[in-house]
Formats: C-alpha cells, sequence, structure tokens
C-alpha cells in the first residue's frame, strides 16, 4: 500500500496545511516529512502539462495536446489528477502545469516541485559565475520566479537548474581562457597558487607553460605523471562553491523556508562539484536512467552522492522507452534505455523504482514524463516513447498496472543499503558475457568498496573456464589538456588487481586507444562512455583455486584525480 505516505494528500494538505516541507533522518532512512509531520517519499512524473498548444500544434508532428480531448483546462486538471492518484503517484515533478493544478484541483491538489533555471540565465557555469552579471540575472531570475509561491504549503521545494554542465577539465580550460580581468580567471589563477603554495617553478612539474609566473598563464598542458588532475579538482570544487553558495543566498532572500534540492546533474556528476554541493543543499539531485534497459542500476552512483554529501538523494529524471508504442515515437539515438515491447518497458520501469525505494538515502524518483514526446520529434529532435500516456491521452496500460502494483510504502519499510562484505561467494553462469554486464548476476556478484569515495563498481562472476572481473566506472577527460591532443599512457585510467600472487594492471580510456593489459592469456574489452565498461577474463590455469581466494584492486580515475580500492576473499572459485 502506498497510501501512508500520500493520505496526507488529501486530509492535511486539503484543510490549510501550516508550515512546510522539511527531510529527517530516522535512523538510516530519509524520508521528506509533510507540513503535518508525516514521512513522505515523493513518486510523481515529469512535465504534467497541457502539452502544445492550439496555436502550435501540427496535424504532420502528431503529439500529446489536451485541447483536443477536454473542453477546458479545468476538466483537463480534474482528469490529470484523478488518474495519477489512482495510478499511485503522490506528486508531481519539473515543468508540470502548476498554476493550473493551483486555480483547478481544489482539495484534491498535490504536492510539486519547482525548476528555477537560475544559473541558466547567464548560461552557468560557462559563463563567468563570480560576475556581477551573474549575480545581477540570477537575482532578477529568483525574484521573479520565487516570490509568486514562497508561501505555497504545497510546494516541496526548488531545483535550482537542470542538467548544468560539469565537465570539469573543459571548465578548467575555458575559465583559463577568459579575459585577464575576468573574475573566474583570477580566482583560477589564485586556486594554482593556493594548490602550489605559490611555488611557480613546483607548478612547471605539473604544466607545460611558455611563461615565468602564475599571472602571466595563458595556455597549458597537463605534464603526463604529475598532480595537475589534482590541481583541476581543486578549480572545480572552487567553481561549485560559488554556484551552490550563490543559489543559497539568492533563493533564501526570496525565501527562507522551502527546500532547496540541487540541480538535477545529468546521469553524470563531478566529484568535486558534489563536495562543494553539500553545504549548501538540503536535498542532492540526480537525473539517472537505468544502467542496464533491464531496469537496474549501478550501486555506486546513488550511493556516492548520499555519501559524500551527507544528504537525501531524489532522482529527477528516469526514464524507459520501447519500440513498440502506439504515438509512433521512432526513439533516434542512444540516449536513453530501450527495449523492445511495452510489457518490457513496464517490467523494467517497476525494477528501478523497487530499487530506488529500497535505498534508504533516495527520498523520491520522478519518471520522465507524463506523455509521449512528438512523433517527430519535439524541438530539439527528441522523439522518445516516454510517456504514462501516448500522443491521444491513451495510458499504457502495462505501466500503469506497474504503478499501481509496486507497494512503496512496504518497501520503505524494508529499506537498507548493503553492508560491505568481507567475504564473497562467486555466482556462476554456464557462459559468462565477455563484453557487456546486462546479464552478469551484478547483485550477487558486485564487491564493495572498502577505501575510498567510489566513482565505479565492481563485479565478479565465473564459469567453467574462466574468472570474470567487470568495471563500470564514471569518468570524462578533455585530452585537449595534454600536449597534441592526446592523454598518455601513464594518466589514462588505471584498474590494478592482486589475485593472491597474480598481479594484474589494466589502463583504460582515451580516444583511438584499447584498453590493455599487462598479464598475457588473459582478455581486456572495454566499452567508452561517461561510465566505461571493462571486462576482465581470466582463465582458471592463470589462478591458485582455493576458497578465500585474495582480491585486492584499486581504480585510478584519469591523471590520478580520484582513487578508490576493493578488498575481499572469493569464495566457491572453480
Amino acid at each position: 500500500m502506498i497510501l501512508p505516505l500520500i493520505g496526507f494528500v488529501t486530509t492535511c494538505l486539503g484543510q490549510s496545511p501550516q508550515g512546510f516541507f522539511t527531510v529527517h533522518k530516522t535512523g538510516t532512512s530519509w524520508s521528506f516529512t509533510t507540513p503535518s509531520g508525516q514521512p513522505f517519499w515523493s513518486f510523481a512524473p515529469d512535465c504534467v502539462d497541457t502539452g502544445t498548444s492550439k496555436k502550435d500544434y501540427k496535424a504532420t508532428n502528431k503529439s500529446y495536446a489536451s485541447f483536443r480531448l477536454f473542453t477546458s483546462d479545468q476538466e483537463w486538471v480534474q482528469d490529470a489528477t484523478q488518474k495519477l492518484k489512482q495510478w499511485g503517484f503522490n506528486s508531481t515533478g519539473g515543468w508540470s502545469d502548476d498554476d493550473l493544478f493551483r486555480k483547478y484541483a481544489g482539495k484534491d491538489r498535490m504536492p510539486y516541485f519547482v525548476v528555477l533555471h537560475l544559473g541558466a540565465y547567464d548560461l552557468a557555469p560557462w559563463h563567468d559565475l563570480f560576475s556581477p552579471q551573474m549575480e545581477r540575472l540570477t537575482d532578477a531570475a529568483a525574484k521573479k520566479q520565487i516570490l509568486p509561491v514562497a508561501n505555497d504549503p504545497y510546494l516541496v521545494g526548488y531545483f535550482t537548474d537542470n542538467e548544468l554542465g560539469w565537465w570539469d577539465d573543459t571548465l578548467f580550460k575555458s575559465y583559463l581562457g577568459m579575459k585577464p580581468t575576468a573574475p573566474g580567471r583570477r580566482v583560477l589563477i589564485e586556486t594554482l597558487k593556493k594548490f602550489y603554495s605559490g611555488d611557480f617553478q613546483k607548478f612547471e612539474k605539473d604544466w607545460v607553460t611558455s611563461t615565468h609566473s602564475f599571472e602571466s598563464i595563458t595556455t597549458l598542458h597537463q605534464r603526463p605523471g604529475g598532480t595537475g588532475r589534482k590541481a583541476i579538482n581543486a578549480f572545480v570544487q572552487a567553481l561549485g562553491e560559488r554556484y551552490y553558495s550563490l543559489m543559497k543566498s539568492t533563493i533564501r532572500r526570496y525565501d527562507k523556508r522551502h527546500l532547496i534540492l540541487g540541480d538535477r546533474y545529468c546521469q553524470y556528476y563531478s566529484m568535486p562539484i558534489v563536495r562543494a554541493a553539500s553545504k549548501y543543499v538540503d536535498v542532492i539531485s540526480t537525473n539517472f536512467g537505468a544502467d542496464w534497459n533491464d531496469g537496474s542500476i549501478a550501486p555506486f552512483f546513488l550511493r556516492t552522492l548520499n555519501t559524500i554529501t551527507k544528504k537525501p538523494v531524489i532522482v529527477t529524471e528516469f526514464y524507459m522507452s520501447a519500440k513498440e508504442n502506439r504515438s509512433g515515437n521512432k526513439n533516434s539515438g542512444s540516449a536513453f534505455p530501450l527495449v523492445k515491447t511495452q510489457v518490457e518497458r513496464a517490467a523494467a520501469f517497476g525494477k528501478y523504482v523497487r530499487s530506488l525505494a529500497s535505498l534508504p538515502y533516495v527520498v523520491g524518483a520522478h519518471w520522465f514524463q507524463f506523455s509521449d514526446e512528438p512523433a517527430n520529434g519535439r524541438g530539439d529532435g527528441e522523439d522518445w516513447n516516454m510517456g504514462l500516456v501516448d500522443t491521444e491521452g491513451r495510458p499504457y496500460e502495462e505501466m500503469v498496472a506497474t504503478c499501481r502494483s509496486l507497494g512503496i510504502s512496504n518497501l520503505r519499510s524494508q529499506a537498507k543499503d548493503p553492508l560491505p562484505l568481507g567475504r564473497l561467494y562467486v555466482p556462476s553462469l554456464p557462459v559468462v558475457p565477455s563484453s557487456a554486464l546486462k546479464d552478469w548476476p551484478r547483485e550477487k556478484g558486485v564487491i564493495q568498496c572498502t577505501t575510498g569515495q567510489p566513482f565505479a563498481d565492481m563485479f565478479v562472476a565465473q564459469d567453467n573456464e574462466s574468472l570474470y572481473l567487470g568495471l563500470y566506472a564514471m569518468d570524462y577527460m578533455d585530452e585537449s589538456l595534454y600536449v597534441g591532443g592526446h592523454i598518455p599512457n601513464v594518466d589514462r585510467n588505471h584498474w590494478q588487481i592482486r589475485l593472491s600472487s597474480l598481479k594484474i594492471d589494466v589502463r583504460y580510456g582515451g580516444k583511438n586507444q584499447r584498453a590493455s593489459v599487462n598479464v598475457p592469456g588473459i582478455e581486456v574489452k572495454e566499452v567508452e562512455g561517461l561510465k566505461y565498461t571493462v571486462i576482465l577474463k581470466i582463465p582458471n590455469k592463470k589462478l591458485s583455486f582455493f576458497d578465500g581466494l585474495p582480491l585486492s584492486s584499486s581504480l585510478d580515475s584519469h591523471g590520478r584525480g580520484e582513487h578508490m580500492e576493493w578488498k575481499t576473499a572469493l569464495i566457491g572459485v572453480k
């Protein structure tokens, strides 16, 4: 039953509620808290809106449009509200028609979330975050958007932006290229001075430059094997401190009570940026589609957000599309998870939500979105089957049936994050896929991180012939920071494994470079992306076979910017 989490919608909130939403931790479990003090796990669709207007509707590009289906906005609000509640949703996510719900939903009104897009008014973080212009535009945007809703108890809180480009290396390069008088560039130079204790000779050990002082730096290239990546991290964290402190102070100028919910990361996050956010947000937010199209996710991604910030996490967009759909969506490209049928889509959807609801530090999941995208694509070309309803407003029955059956309250009562294991029984498959992790027994074969803040997961499996180790690791690199635009081997991502006396050394990442392994007879395969997949196939003859086979491993991101370790004993190795 989901009712304990949504009952306040028709009781407390329907009777002129007092107070505002907060977040609360009981034991190890986080939740939103309603104005009446009840725990609340937000389950919502994004973009619950009337769709294409009559003026903009094109019969040649079929899209959801309420004017074609309802006689008035009020009728649409009543229908949408009734459907969402019947399906088990208890709130509406970003970019919904909040004004219409405020006007027409009455006692059935649901809590909602606002995406402010504050930094985006001056193209943050690419325009100078430290400039007076950024402050003026952010303030004007906040004042205009916040004052009309600042006293609304149905509002859960504000997302400051959506999917900003926190691309560490490239941001460093971009700010370095600003005018010498630009405030952001001055902060970068001061950060470098502090990192290198004002010693330019020390700086030159990490960087190739033709200048002789910090102030005169123009272009830079990283020296292979140095600590330049950590200097980049220091600046990126300073950039994050500026963004989050500015967003918080600006919001609090006009609203001191509603929650600040972060800026909805884009399927990836910069570790220094997350560290910076921790002091300024009440909840950390990310858009996060399933890592594999069966609806399963990499354990590290959400756990690390909570571990770094000590704040709860909300997933603000997740998606699953099917080739089989009634809207004619072509699902162009490869940006989102895709399956064949609506039955598969609903199953993956359910698996994903159950996974999130079972994690004690997650406080909500927002599905993207209420209706399918236009058949021939929206303005930016996206044409995906993302809807709970098709472009004619007809519900996808498999999806809504799954929504009704989830039982989120029961899942929340059982929520717990798996504890690190000292020993791990290696799961077996008749044939272990050696180029992808989707069909691995990942839940049974995940090795828990023992040192560092995880930016990767490591998995183990076996068949009759070999032991397999799989890595799923997040990283972003801008190779133009190196001479010749090519990352040298010494600075590529570095995965080291020790299995008893066997020492394995793997390098991966870098355009036009294949993963390499130092031990003959061991196969390595790599799939590139913001989350790399790297799989090792280790023949049994390479190993000593006994229960309790000791395994220790470490991973360094490119340029040694981040570091993590694993340590366990493998049980049941053939």
